[in-house]
C-alpha cells in the first residue's frame, strides 16, 4: 500500500486497506494527525512502515500488536510526542527512524528489540537536556555529538563507533568535573571492523 504525498488527513480505514498479506505501507507526506485509540490492524506479514513526513502526534497503544513481522518502522519528521509502549515487543524490528523528532519526549524500553541494527535519533536527544542515564543496545549505530548533547549525564552504556569517537566522548565527561560511570563497546578498533573492545566504569 503506497499512498505518499497523497494529502491524507486520516488514516486509512483499517478493514479496507489492511489487509493479512500487506507486506509494505508508505503514507509519507500526508497530513496525518493521529491513528485512532481503537486501530489494530491484522498485518502479520508488514515487514516495513513509513510514516516519515506527517503532522503526527498520537500512535495507539495497540496499534503495533499485530505488525510482529515488522521489521522498517519510519516515524521521522512528525511531531509525535510519546512512542506507545507495544512498540517493545516489535522483537524482529531491524530498523527504527526517529530523526527530526523534536517533540518526542518518551521513549519506551527497547531492551528486547534485539534485531535492531540501526536507530536513527539524529535530534531526539537533545529533547531530554536533563537525561542522567542512558543505556543502548550495543549493536544499534548512535552519532557521539547526540551522546555528547546530554551535559547532565551520569551514566552511558552502549556503543561508540571508534577509537576517535571513544577519546572525544572521554574528554567531553572529563570537562564536566565529576565522574561518569559507562559500560562501552567501541567497534571498528585498528581499522578492524570486526573487531570489539568494551571499556567500564574508567575513573579519571
Amino acid at each position: 500500500m503506497v499512498l505518499a504525498g497523497c494529502l491524507l488527513n486520516q488514516i486509512p480505514n483499517e478493514e479496507e486497506y489492511w489487509t493479512k498479506d500487506l507486506e509494505i505501507v508508505s503514507l509519507m507526506g500526508n497530513a496525518i494527525v493521529e491513528i485512532p485509540a481503537e486501530m489494530s490492524p491484522n498485518c502479520p506479514r508488514l515487514s516495513t512502515l513509513i510514516l516519515e513526513e506527517n503532522p503526527l502526534k498520537f500512535i495507539s497503544e495497540s496499534f503495533f500488536s499485530q505488525m510482529n513481522g515488522l521489521c522498517v518502522l519510519d516515524l521521522s519528521d512528525t511531531y509525535i510526542k510519546e512512542l506507545p509502549n507495544s512498540l517493545s515487543n516489535l522483537e524482529g524490528l531491524k530498523v527504527l527512524l526517529l530523526r527530526d523528532c523534536r517533540q518526542l519526549v518518551r521513549v519506551p524500553y527497547l531492551g528486547k528489540l534485539k534485531a535492531l541494527k540501526e536507530l536513527d535519533a539524529h535530534d531526539l536527544l537533545p529533547n531530554f537536556p536533563y537525561l542522567q542515564c542512558l543505556h543502548l543496545p550495543f549493536h544499534i549505530q548512535i552519532s557521539i555529538e547526540e551522546v555528547e548533547s546530554l551535559k547532565q549525564l551520569q551514566e552511558y552504556i552502549g556503543p561508540v563507533k571508534n577509537m576517535c569517537d571513544f577519546n572525544r566522548f572521554i574528554r567531553s565527561q572529563q570537562s564536566k568535573g565529576y565522574d561518569t560511570n559507562y559500560l562501552i563497546e567501541v567497534t571498528d578498533c585498528m581499522g578492524r571492523p570486526d573487531t570489539e573492545y568494551v571499556y567500564e566504569n574508567f575513573n579519571w
